[in-house]
């Protein structure tokens, strides 16, 4: 884009001074019909010095020029930035961001204080939102860079926690940024087989309000399979942002976050009898991670926890909800996913946890997520504490391996290939860029031979 810019640049400055030269010829030739009539110097136009400034080209005394060096130039340009703004726009504009911008969030973080207002998926993105996507792209502020996570005020944040939980100072922390080209593919590594998702039974399931998420109880009837050991279900809960600030899941991919996350969490039934005993056991849990994004409809699975939250809209707030098909909040293509081994995301930090995070992500309505983020408060009566932000920030790695099912799409060329084909498009353009440059000189200076043989020819003529 850049180059074609520069290449239209090149093109304008070289008509407009072959122009100029124009200008100085016929000039010169009334000089010289002046000269022998003194009559035509009298009622000539009179000299007007060369305009300053940036915009203005090293015109003649031609007025209409110099309305062409004034405004066309200025007009070019200005032309030129905003196909530059489309392009970067168009290029830079995701869907991750629909629904997920601007807000008033008391605790998000100055950089985000000016993020794009929320929108409704399909509509037209306004001025704030043109120009948030054109300093992303251009002063390479990337969408996983704006997922910071606001830490809770108090010495109750996350960054206090080692002090009361010790484990959570740890080396092997969950949630953690996945990097996709450093995981390691395993062609053995089985995928995970839910069992009972789809009937789990009869009995209406516990929808709790505990001041920190929404957790649904799950019947022990429902199960994995495909892992070292039989693990059962216990509960599953949400962690999700606030309304008007990106991120809101735990894991991210290659540094992106999505709106909200879902964790379905299971323990060995094979060594332990209980969800508590097994939690301090290497690998005595196995968590499921779905990721959550914006989509186009309303989910009918999530619709089912989504639908109560009115009714524990306060902490320690119970409700019953109706048995439904667990596997419909399970991500598409479950065959794809990756695997390490973690801890809790919350105090105590047990590192016992086998996480299994999907790749493909599930998708609820903008509205869903709306009334996930403004329903819930973290408190008993006081509804001014707002259950929102409920997700702890990426944990380092440590030298921990990350397992992939799944061999990832890999770029059509290698990185020498890449290489390669950008020092060959430069060098193209610097050709390009030459040959328009000799041509339109070798132009000018035709065109400057013909009106030096007009004005001697005339000068001939007006002699006899």
């Amino acid at each position: 884009m850049m180059f074609f810019m520069l290449l239209l640049e090149v093109i304008w400055i070289l008509a407009a001074d072959g122009v100029s030269e124009r200008s100085r010829a016929r000039a010169k030739s009334k000089r010289g019909k002046s000269d022998l009539n003194p009559k035509a110097t009298s009622q000539g136009a009179p000299q007007r010095p060369r305009p300053p400034g940036l915009f203005y080209f090293s015109c003649s005394s031609n007025p209409p020029l110099w309305v062409c060096g004034c405004s066309l130039r200025p007009l070019f340009l200005s032309l030129s930035f905003l196909l530059l703004l489309t392009l970067q726009v168009s290029k830079s504009h995701h869907p991750a961001f629909i629904g997920v911008g601007g807000g008033d969030g008391s605790a998000r973080s100055r950089r985000d204080s000016y993020l794009p207002q929320p929108r409704t998926p399909g509509s037209s993105p306004g001025w704030r939102e043109v120009l948030f996507y054109l300093h992303r792209d251009v002063w390479g502020w990337r969408a996983g860079q704006t997922t910071t996570v606001p830490t809770p005020p108090g010495p109750h944040g996350q960054h206090h926690w080692q002090a009361s939980y010790p484990e959570c100072g740890s080396h092997a922390q969950s949630p953690i940024n996945i990097q996709t080209d450093r995981v390691t593919f395993d062609p053995e590594l089985p995928a995970v087989q839910p069992h009972g998702y789809d009937q789990p039974g009869l009995k209406p399931l516990d929808l709790h309000n505990n001041g920190h998420t929404v957790q649904l109880s799950l019947p022990p009837s429902l199960y994995l399979e495909g892992l070292p050991r039989k693990y059962v279900a216990a509960q599953l809960h949400l962690h999700w942002g606030q309304k008007g600030s990106p991120g809101g899941s735990e894991h991210q991919i290659n540094s992106e976050a999505t709106a909200a996350e879902l964790h379905i969490v299971h323990y060995d039934s094979e060594s332990y009898h209980a969800l508590s005993e097994a939690a301090q056991r290497p690998q005595g849990l196995a968590v499921l991670g779905i990721l959550i994004e914006v989509g186009e409809t309303k989910n009918p699975a999530y619709e089912h926890i989504l639908s109560h939250l009115h009714k524990i809209r306060y902490k320690g707030q119970n409700t019953s909800v109706p048995p439904f098909d667990v596997g419909g909040l399970l991500p598409p293509l479950r065959a794809q996913f990756f695997r390490y081994n973690g801890s809790l995301t919350t105090p105590p930090c047990y590192q016992s946890v086998l996480w299994t995070v999907f790749s493909r992500r599930a998708q609820i309505s903008l509205e869903q997520l709306e009334k996930l983020q403004e329903t819930l408060f973290s408190s008993e009566t006081d509804p001014s504490e707002l259950l929102v932000q409920n997700y702890r920030a990426p944990q380092p790695l440590n030298q921990r391996p990350v397992f992939a099912s799944f061999i990832q799409a890999e770029s059509l060329y290698t990185t020498g290939e890449m290489l390669s084909l950008g020092v060959g498009i430069l060098v193209g353009c610097l050709c390009l860029l030459l040959a328009v440059y000799f041509i339109a000189r070798k132009i000018r200076k035709k065109m400057l031979g013909n009106q030096k043989s007009v004005v001697f020819t005339s000068s001939q003529a007006t002699e006899a």
